[in-house]
């Protein structure tokens, strides 16, 4: 059974892949926020790798991808 923490950054990183993956570059747009998102809903919210989304954009350097590589890896294992 997953932990709320794990269950949390692992719906952060499904809204965080939309994000990036889909021409956005960590900035959203109206676009971005007609589909239903776990996390990112258009108001700010820490996030758990101690970054924060600010509404409408995040910055992910590498300590902050890091967190989510553990967290997969743990679910993984």
């Amino acid at each position: 059974m997953f932990r709320a923490r794990t269950r949390q950054s692992l719906a952060e990183l499904e809204d965080l892949r939309h994000l990036y993956a889909h021409n956005y570059a960590g900035e959203a747009d109206d676009e971005y926020f007609r589909k239903t998102r776990h996390v990112l809903t258009g108001a700010a919210v820490g996030l758990t790798c101690g970054r924060r989304f600010d509404g409408r954009s995040v910055r992910l350097d590498l300590p902050y991808l890091r967190h989510y590589v553990c967290v997969v890896r743990r679910v993984l294992s």
